[in-house]
């Protein structure tokens, strides 16, 4: 018996050149783009980022992968509230749904503070929350 597997092969080609081209993008972006997960104490600990943002916080990718977003974030955000509290209060709206548009103070490796523009976004893939932080240095306000 002979069983025509055309189709299937289509299927998985399909699914490698979206797989790619999705790749691609997160690569090529002009934008930082960093993705996070929730761990014990409201801390969001990076898990991926793209080459733009390894090269705005001034290390390698592997350097950002494991650290805190609070480590790469001034001690203190906009009317001097703290980065840790600013990250909570995101954090709640985030995960019930709630996309947040921040202006934020990062702090690259070699402490020079940045100010950013950053989109925050939960992602559900394969039954966890993930956050997605997309961010723009304000070149005119940093």
């Amino acid at each position: 018996m002979i069983k025509d597997i055309t189709e299937r092969i289509r299927d998985q080609q399909s699914l490698l050149d979206s797989v790619k081209m999705y790749r691609t993008l997160y690569e090529s972006s002009g934008d930082a783009i960093m993705v996070m997960e929730q761990v014990p104490d409201d801390v969001l600990q990076i898990v991926d980022c793209n080459e733009k943002a390894a090269e705005l916080l001034s290390c390698s990718r592997e350097a950002v992968k494991g650290e805190s977003f609070e480590n790469l974030s001034a001690a203190h955000q906009s009317s001097d509230i703290s980065s840790k509290q600013l990250i909570a209060e995101m954090l709640t709206s985030v995960l019930i749904g709630a996309p947040q548009y921040l202006r934020w103070m990062l702090k690259s490796r070699n402490g020079i503070e940045l100010a950013a523009d950053i989109s925050f976004a939960r992602m559900d893939i394969d039954g966890r929350q993930y956050i997605q932080a997309i961010a723009r240095v304000n070149n005119t306000h940093s």
